[in-house]
């Protein structure tokens, strides 16, 4: 890897300190060799300075910000760096400007803004934030927001799992929900999100919202009934109507819609919807396909709809299931 994408690797990491994937790849590349840690902490030091150099240049111009800062590490440069790594530092300095001057601006704001983490366990829950808008958080979901919100923006992080958005409408304000480097733009509107392993699945009730998977990605717009899911791993993104994806927002009103669903589908729904452990045993067809809606039906009744769709044998106790052909 060239010291260009060292340099970008490093301070896209120092800018987004929620984003794992980042954080994983900065920890092995610093693993390589002692000198890849010392190149970081010199970068680092460069970069948890910028928070100074805004406080002093506070409504100026950002050029004249950034000029300031350029003259100011060439002169610690030319004095207290040694001739040989002169290159390298101030390559490190024209990464920090090129790559993260937005970055630096924001880390200011990141230190003086106050954010609250939220995990749920096997319990649903949900939250009313500052604007008047409504999240519901399915089990094993991880979120981050703030305690109040920018003058120009409100900004939301599904860290992993399901949220269901009941946004409260302010043009002025756009809301955004970041999910790794993907982020779904809305004014005001209802929508669903799955950001579960690598795939992230968005379907929208009411409104428009418009999906974006990367920060080169033109954009996808979105209207009511819409789904799409977005492979993290192969970029790979398909689009649906919301009734033709088994990833909805069904869990919210404990519903359960299947069409043309595969065993493997189901169970997977199921296992969200009661909370079960569900194993597979023996290679089971998945020719065969369920079509079918249930709504606040007891378990037991969805494994005898089971049963006789897919001619399987199924042993139920406490929260495990095994399914038999």
């Amino acid at each position: 890897m060239e010291h260009q994408d060292h340099y970008s690797l490093i301070i896209n990491a120092l800018n987004h300190p929620e984003d794992t994937a980042l954080q994983a790849q900065l920890s092995a590349w610093r693993g390589l060799n002692v000198a890849n840690e010392e190149e970081y902490k010199s970068i680092k030091r460069i970069w948890e300075q910028s928070a100074n150099v805004e406080e002093r240049y506070t409504g100026r111009d950002l050029d004249q910000a950034v000029a300031a800062f350029t003259a100011r590490l060439e002169e610690k440069i030319q004095y207290t760096a040694p001739a040989k790594t002169y290159k390298l530092w101030w390559r490190a300095a024209a990464a920090v400007l090129v790559f993260g001057m937005a970055g630096l601006w924001g880390y200011r704001e990141l230190k003086s803004e106050a954010f609250i983490f939220r995990s749920t366990n096997d319990q649903q829950d949900s939250i009313l934030l500052v604007d008047g808008s409504k999240i519901f958080l399915n089990k094993h979901t991880q979120i981050k927001y703030a305690t109040t919100f920018s003058k120009s923006q409100r900004k939301f992080f599904l860290l992993k799992g399901e949220a269901f958005f009941d946004i409260a409408k302010d043009p002025a304000h756009p809301f955004t929900v970041l999910i790794n480097k993907s982020a779904v733009q809305v004014l005001g509107t209802t929508f669903n999100i799955q950001n579960i392993d690598s795939t992230i699945a968005l379907e929208v009730k009411t409104g428009k919202v418009m999906f974006e998977s990367t920060d080169h990605d033109p954009g996808h717009i979105l209207e009511k009934g819409m789904a799409i899911r977005f492979n993290q791993k192969t970029g790979k993104i398909q689009k649906y109507l919301g009734l033709d994806t088994q990833t909805n927002s069904n869990w919210l009103y404990k519903e359960l819609n299947f069409v043309d669903a595969t065993l493997p589908e189901v169970c997977a729904l199921i296992e969200q919807q009661y909370g079960v452990k569900i194993t597979i045993q023996g290679n089971i067809s998945n020719i065969k396909k369920l079509n079918a809606n249930f709504k606040n039906d007891p378990l037991a009744d969805v494994l005898d709809v089971l049963k006789m769709t897919y001619k399987i044998t199924i042993d139920h106790h406490d929260n495990q299931i095994i399914i038999k052909q």
